[in-house]
């Protein structure tokens, strides 16, 4: 096949972890250099037959990214889990799906009125929190990121449910250098 098109004519011999647990989509995308090149161009202007260029890449599958997670989850430690009652922990209880208790790997601290996470794959420190299934998750997530603020960044995170399940979610990590005599060694902002 010549052009602009190149494209693999076969899925890869071997899924990703996640994607054989069908926790990510799998799509099929471009990955020649002319791909590229055309996709990088046509960011810069658009064609005179109308549409974004969102609108074109929606219609073609093959150029959507890969690995966006199909089901939209948040972890919660702190000021967000279920029982307490402020705003934006109501604005979650009705906006989401309640899925149970899991953990996240990494260490929490308590920063005063609320807590913050720092991500560590490579400790053997958890942390506790509640999980949930958002049901509108670009407006969930323009809420909770005001909330938040500048001082936190949503990541994405394996969390483990206590059935031993393992699955994709965004977490809000803690960005600041954390005080490490406020650091919570149980893992658990309720049972600080």
């Amino acid at each position: 096949m010549t052009g602009v098109w190149k494209a693999r004519k076969t899925k890869p011999r071997f899924l990703s972890l996640p994607a054989a647990r069908g926790l990510l989509r799998d799509f099929h995308i471009p990955t020649t250099p002319t791909t590229r090149r055309f996709l990088k161009k046509s960011t810069q202007e658009r064609k005179p037959d109308g549409g974004s260029l969102r609108s074109r890449l929606r219609a073609h599958s093959s150029m959507r990214k890969c690995c966006l997670p199909h089901r939209p989850r948040l972890f919660v430690y702190g000021t967000l889990r279920r029982g307490f009652d402020n705003r934006y922990a109501r604005l979650l209880e009705r906006s989401a799906r309640y899925l149970g208790l899991a953990r996240v790997q990494g260490r929490l601290y308590d920063l005063g009125r609320y807590p913050g996470i720092q991500l560590q794959a490579e400790i053997d420190e958890w942390v506790t929190g509640d999980l949930f299934h958002l049901r509108t998750p670009s407006a969930t997530f323009a809420d909770l990121d005001e909330y938040e603020g500048p001082e936190f960044e949503r990541l994405g995170a394996t969390a483990i449910l206590p059935n031993g399940d393992h699955t994709r979610c965004w977490v809000y990590e803690y960005r600041l250098p954390a005080p490490l005599d406020r650091r919570v060694l149980s893992g658990d902002f309720l049972k600080r």
